[in-house]
């Protein structure tokens, strides 16, 4: 398949006023000028409850923002999930993990995706993430082979009705992450039958479209 800051008020609590007279002269027998005096103004006391909200502003305008809202980030959301029987190999042989979940998770703005397969929210066996060169190898009856982040060997089998759409989304989120201007990206859905292809061979191909929406495959 193909998938092409308030200004400072400590200046106005001493202004010149006209009106007053200075008591200064008479105090050593002169005349009193008519210079201005300096006339104390007491400041303004803010209110308790707007201190309090001055206070805390500030403290929040002051403080750095925390590492999740410097960013726009967002939760990656379940595309398809499915039940599968997983198996992981140690040393060249399959262990069976028993019957699990396994879902394809997507942040499509970010264009990022993972594979992954847990028992419960929090018990995950393991998790992949889905890149161009991710490879998902499709086996006979209804079989997937993987490798995961730790680079461990996983084989997963899905049920009948879950496997084509689950292998085509695979497909897709690889060809969203990675495919070049004008690339191609490839994905096996079903394992071929017959001799394989070789140079000058004919061969007839159907193709299909369907469009693309959210990163989840649309109609057809």
């Amino acid at each position: 398949m193909f998938f092409t800051d308030p200004a400072d008020d400590d200046d106005d609590d001493f202004t010149p006023s006209s009106t007053a007279s200075s008591k200064l002269p008479s105090l050593f027998g002169g005349t009193p000028e008519k210079s201005p005096s300096l006339k104390y103004v007491a400041p303004k006391q803010p209110r308790s409850d707007r201190a309090d909200s001055a206070g805390s502003a500030g403290a929040k305008s002051n403080s750095p923002a925390p590492s999740g809202q410097q960013t726009t980030t967002q939760t990656a959301t379940v595309i398809l999930a499915s039940p599968v029987h997983a198996y992981l190999y140690v040393n060249g042989e399959a262990q069976s993990q028993g019957r699990v979940m396994s879902c394809i998770l997507g942040n499509f703005t970010e264009k990022n995706f993972q594979l992954l397969l847990y028992r419960s929210k929090q018990n995950h066996l393991t998790r992949a993430r889905i890149h161009q060169h991710f490879s998902f190898t499709v086996l006979p009856n209804n079989y997937g082979n993987f490798i995961d982040d730790q680079q461990r060997n996983w084989s997963i089998m899905l049920e009948t009705g879950h496997y084509v759409d689950f292998i085509i989304q695979m497909g897709i989120c690889r060809a969203l992450v990675g495919a070049a201007p004008g690339g191609v990206v490839t994905q096996d859905v079903t394992v071929g039958e017959g001799y394989a292809l070789q140079e000058g061979d004919q061969a007839q191909v159907s193709v299909s479209t369907f469009n693309i929406t959210s990163g989840k495959k649309g109609d057809q």
